[in-house]
């Protein structure tokens, strides 16, 4: 319903606004990590490498922002592996259950 999706759309932008303030506390790394970001609202479920070669980033750059990503409660690691490990907007995906 119309309703429900207005709903849905204030979530999104409550969720963006929280993320991006804990981002911003990342200093000088703050512009890239909104960067990646703007890119997990398109791509919810991603890996590092495809993050590094969409946005030209070097893969240990984005390593180390997933790091902080997982470590803010904002990415999910979800595939269990040591290698090519998938993560998740896992706040973002559950605003549409």
């Amino acid at each position: 319903t119309a309703a429900r999706g207005v709903e849905t759309f204030n979530k999104i932008v409550d969720l963006k606004d929280d993320v991006t303030k804990r981002l911003l506390a990342l200093g000088q790394r703050s512009g890239r990590a909104l960067k990646v970001l703007d890119l997990l609202y398109l791509q919810p479920a991603t890996s590092i490498s495809a993050v590094a070669e969409q946005l030209g980033m070097s893969f240990p750059t984005v390593s180390a922002l997933f790091r902080d990503f997982v470590r803010m409660g904002i990415l999910v690691e979800f595939s269990g592996r040591q290698r090519g490990r998938f993560y998740r907007f896992q706040s973002y995906i559950d605003l549409f259950k």
